[in-house]
């Protein structure tokens, strides 16, 4: 496949897809735009992590996975809430 027939396929400029292939700056959207005429959109899709990894979290984490806090044993469901008193009043 020409350069020429790539940038034609993706619909970009010959001067942009020489800058992708020269590995210069490039908008995203024409990156993608010669991934998809070359076939390769089902790829980029599948190299995309999860929304559940987030692998930030998990470097930070040790790789242990968050969990919600459990309530406090001391606080009855029952009893109701009130200000403390004055200790001085």
């Amino acid at each position: 496949m020409t350069q020429r027939a790539l940038a034609e396929d993706a619909g970009i400029g010959l001067r942009t897809l020489r800058r992708i292939e020269a590995g210069q700056p490039s908008g995203l959207d024409s990156l993608l735009r010669v991934a998809i005429a070359l076939g390769l959109g089902e790829d980029l899709l599948n190299a995309v992590p999860p929304l559940e990894v987030r692998p930030i979290e998990r470097v930070d984490s040790g790789g242990k996975e968050r969990q919600r806090a459990s309530p406090r044993k001391d606080a009855s469901p029952n009893d109701p809430w009130s200000w403390a008193e004055d200790p001085n009043g």
